[in-house]
């Protein structure tokens, strides 16, 4: 798992292994889910780093596009929130440590913007982001929404399954 930045450069990123000549058939590129979310929206910006004419350029295009997938977000929402809006909203019993979890996540009510999020409930906790973001995965994954908001990402992983094995 690499971590690129921006949505945008998920695309230089796609696009420029593409024309290097090397498989993405087996790469999955994530995107939030906030922009670029629309099928239209991804060609404009594929087209954009992976330019010129022809069928080869066409191909790749297409590969890029098959391997961009994102989160299933409700409009007009930010990632970061949404995700902390799940913790927030489960009422399962936890272990100890997703309760804590549960109870910081709650507990932040303004943490700037939605990209302070993690950072402050890193802080609170005192480990960095990744290990951070890990366990608010780890919690908001038991929320009932949780299939619907990763189901592109779930069946994109699903098919390329069956595909290997």
């Amino acid at each position: 798992i690499n971590k690129v930045g921006s949505a945008f450069n998920i695309f230089t990123v796609a696009g420029g292994l593409a024309l290097s000549g090397k498989s993405i058939n087996n790469l999955l590129f994530v995107i939030d889910g906030d922009v670029y979310v629309r099928e239209e929206e991804k060609k404009k910006q594929i087209e954009k780093v992976v330019t010129g004419h022809g069928t080869e350029i066409e191909k790749y295009r297409d590969i890029v596009l098959k391997n961009i997938v994102q989160f299933n977000l409700p409009e007009l929402s930010k990632p970061e929130k949404f995700i902390f809006d799940l913790i927030r909203e489960i009422e399962i019993e936890l272990n100890q440590k997703d309760d804590e979890t549960r109870q910081i996540a709650n507990d932040i009510i303004n943490a700037g913007n939605h990209h302070n999020l993690v950072t402050v409930f890193a802080e609170r906790i005192g480990i960095d982001e990744l290990r951070a973001m890990e366990r608010l995965i780890t919690v908001a994954c038991l929320s009932s929404q949780w299939s619907n908001f990763s189901d592109l990402v779930q069946t994109w992983l699903e098919k390329k399954k069956k595909e290997l094995y």
